[in-house]
């Protein structure tokens, strides 16, 4: 079909497997982590418990080989820990996952040597 009888979304719409492993996906209520790598997660947090699947420029296929991690339970706690990184996401009680703040979400990772630990909102130095 020429390009010019295609909408614009058609002509831009990305192509690729953009739903990522389930084995590499950890998901509950309200939030959903996909780790895309060891070393890179995607944070998901969703009002409705309805998540995103559509291709981005950064990754327009998600699906690769399945990503080895540890889940952790510790009461409202959720550790998921990849070898190279520790996310941790406290939901606060009664709620089904609430929204990142610096209070509920952070991951812990080794940078230039040292124990480095981001959250929501910490400026890019």
């Amino acid at each position: 079909m020429p390009a010019r009888n295609l909408s614009l979304f058609e002509r831009i719409r990305f192509r690729g497997n953009p739903v990522a492993n389930l084995e590499s996906v950890v998901s509950f209520a309200r939030v959903r982590f996909t780790l895309l790598t060891p070393r890179l997660v995607r944070l998901e947090w969703s009002e409705t418990g309805q998540f995103e699947d559509r291709g981005t420029y950064a990754f327009p296929t998600r699906h690769a080989g399945a990503v080895p991690f540890e889940v952790r339970q510790q009461g409202p706690d959720t550790l998921v820990d990849s070898g190279a990184l520790t996310l941790h996401y406290r939901s606060e009680t009664g709620k089904a996952g609430s929204p990142f703040t610096a209070d509920n979400l952070s991951i812990a990772f080794e940078l230039c040597g040292k124990q480095a630990i981001w959250h929501p909102g910490l400026p890019d130095t």
